[in-house]
């Protein structure tokens, strides 16, 4: 099959998973409760979805700043979506964003995350993908620019809902104002 072909039928498999999966997981995902090796040699808790029929292809799926940290029900989602269509997802906790802490120190745990997951048996020889959600998004551009995954770097690298750079992500938590071109709106961060 070739590439476009290929990614067509991606498309199509993630677009019938979306319709067909509800706010419940899948039966057939298989979610494992187990852990990593965090900065301090501590042992901190990892999510992982395993598809039923992988395709040779692992997403680590790295939340923002939320108290739900890998428990997020959005991320469970998520993950369930993405494994629906052959994907095995990890959502590594990140200490500091489950503690709403929005310093940058986030990156060393980013990278270090990243680090302990590519020594992992199962993801070896797979295709990895990094996605960052909201403001583990902006965390995860500057994680990739330095460090272990700048040397090491993934197959493909997405954000989504996040804000370009770390000064306007931080006025936002802090405010809840954006402005979108050209005009300033308040929300409600979350």
């Amino acid at each position: 099959m070739n590439l476009s072909a290929n990614s067509k039928f991606l498309s199509i498999k993630y677009i019938t998973s979306l319709l067909r999966t509800s706010s419940s997981k899948s039966q057939k995902i298989e979610i494992i409760d187990t852990h990593y090796t965090g900065l301090e040699s501590e042992k901190l808790p990892l999510k992982v979805f395993k598809s039923p029929k992988p395709l040779g292809r692992s997403i680590i799926l790295y939340p923002g700043a939320s108290p739900l940290a890998e428990e997020h029900p959005s991320m469970s989602f998520l993950a369930c979506t993405l494994a629906d269509i052959g994907f095995n997802v990890y959502i590594p906790r990140i200490p500091l964003l489950k503690k709403l802490d929005i310093s940058e120190d986030n990156v060393r745990w980013f990278d270090n995350a990243y680090r302990q997951l590519l020594s992992m048996d199962e993801i070896k020889g797979t295709k990895v993908t990094c996605i960052g959600m909201s403001y583990g998004g902006a965390i995860l551009l500057k994680a990739s620019l330095s460090g272990y995954m700048s040397e090491n770097k993934p197959h493909c690298l997405f954000t989504y809902g996040t804000i370009y750079d770390i000064p306007t992500s931080i006025d936002f938590l802090m405010t809840g104002k954006l402005n979108i071109k050209g005009k300033e709106v308040q929300i409600k961060p979350h």
